[in-house]
């Protein structure tokens, strides 16, 4: 609605933030500040780390630099396509128990909330293959389970870390004040859940003969000078993990619910076809082209000025907000 009233690709929003924020549209101006090699992170990733209980993070490093290289690449090897189709394998009990649950809501006449079962369908996933089997237990565990858990104590820090702090940074000095001291409380349990994740993959022996997964590699690289890094790590794997997929898989399904001769011939090509179906795949894409995965897309504070198409001038050092909803 601001882009169409000020007829402008790049315009700037009022924040109470000591530098300019700045809302990019334009696809060939974000690429521009995304690729400049002296382009950073803004101020506003630093929040992350109090997640982590004030330890570096591979979301708070800096985008340039050795330290992001080998924390951000070092696990880029259990990525693979080979490494992911193997996987998959993995997460095929709780594709059952999630079948399941729908036809049992089927056969009752309920209703289910269909991004909650996602975000817990994810967890378990990531947890049965980025986590090497660590039981989170989302979809059968119920409300007191670990994932239940998790989730709850996650939303209260990150409203205290992503929505509050940044805007308000003095709130770490208000120690007296129930909502920081309840987020300093969830931020703790965070970080004891990451270790307790790392101390598990090391206690069950599975590091002998893991060389792939992602908690081998953090495991094994040497870079990290504590436990308590490699934890940090962990954490920001569940937290940008899970949420991102569940939510992903959610608006697909919503998505194609609306178009019933669309779902007709999606399960016919997976009859024949399998995973393989080139429909499935066209429906993923545009599942995710509708609804953009991170929304808000990538922040960068700028380190020159860039001239927009329209002849205007983003000064550097600005905080440069490029929306995926706006670029696609």
């Amino acid at each position: 609605q601001m882009r169409r009233m000020v007829k402008n690709s790049v315009f700037r929003i009022p924040l109470p933030t000591w530098n300019h924020v700045v809302i990019v549209s334009d696809s060939d101006v974000a690429r521009a500040i995304l690729t400049h090699s002296k382009s950073e992170k803004p101020s506003l990733y630093k929040s992350m780390r109090e997640l982590s209980q004030g330890t570096e993070n591979m979301f708070t490093k800096r985008t340039h630099g050795e330290g992001w290289d080998w924390a951000r690449k070092g696990c880029a090897h259990a990525f693979t396509s080979f490494r992911v189709s193997a996987i998959t394998q993995a997460s095929e009990p709780h594709l059952q128990t999630l079948d399941s649950i729908l036809q049992h809501s089927a056969d009752q006449g309920l209703t289910v909330d269909i991004s909650e079962l996602m975000m817990k369908l994810s967890l378990d996933m990531l947890a049965a293959t980025s986590l090497a089997g660590f039981p989170l237990n989302a979809l059968e565990g119920g409300a007191d389970s670990e994932a239940s858990k998790f989730s709850h104590e996650l939303e209260l820090a990150l409203v205290e870390y992503i929505t509050k702090r940044p805007y308000v940074p003095w709130r770490w000095l208000m120690v007296w004040d129930a909502e920081v001291q309840r987020a300093q409380q969830a931020s703790r349990y965070l970080v004891a859940l990451a270790q307790r994740v790392l101390a598990w993959y090391r206690e069950s022996g599975k590091l002998e003969h893991d060389t792939e997964s992602i908690m081998a590699h953090l495991c094994r690289n040497q870079n990290y000078s504590s436990e308590r890094e490699r934890a940090a790590e962990v954490l920001m794997f569940l937290v940008a993990g899970h949420d991102t997929t569940g939510f992903s898989m959610a608006w697909i399904l919503c998505e194609i619910a609306k178009r019933p001769d669309i779902q007709d011939e999606l399960a016919a090509e997976l009859a024949a076809h399998g995973k393989d179906s080139p429909l499935l795949m066209r429906v993923i894409k545009e599942g995710m082209r509708l609804r953009p995965v991170a929304a808000m897309g990538s922040i960068r504070q700028n380190a020159e000025h860039v001239t927009t198409p329209e002849g205007h001038v983003i000064p550097a050092g600005s905080e440069c907000i490029m929306p995926f909803y706006l670029l696609c």
